[in-house]
């Protein structure tokens, strides 16, 4: 199992929709970031003093073990079988070809999170 991911366009976007989703970000040292101006990527290398400032200035671009960390406070389980199921519940928050998942597992794993949250937002429970 890989545990890196890349940053490309289409992660920078999943990070976009992960915001969107209602992720709440608290900026920390060794976070990637996307600047909101110039969609330059960078990364916090010092303590952060004013975190709503760093919010306001840019997206957290989440690391492979970051997403993680979320699918599993969600409780998605990964299902792995003809293709690569995330779970919520008894729901299917995301599905992907074998394929897909293997070119960019970083990537589809981050859109699992995203589509996750956007179930859990959904749900009379939550």
């Amino acid at each position: 199992m890989a545990y890196s991911f890349r940053i490309t366009e289409d992660y920078c976007e999943a990070s976009l929709a992960l915001e969107k989703a209602g992720y709440a970000w608290t900026p920390r040292p060794g976070d990637w970031m996307l600047d909101r101006d110039d969609a330059s990527v960078g990364m916090l290398t010092l303590p952060v003093q004013d975190h709503a400032q760093v919010k306001r200035l840019n997206v957290h671009i989440p690391t492979y073990v970051q997403v993680s960390a979320m699918l599993e406070n969600l409780e998605v389980r990964e299902v792995r079988d003809r293709e690569i199921t995330f779970m919520l519940g008894d729901c299917v928050a995301a599905r992907f070809g074998c394929d897909e998942f293997q070119a960019d597992e970083g990537l589809c794993r981050l859109k699992a999170l995203v589509a996750a949250l956007q179930l859990k937002a959904q749900s009379p429970r939550a």
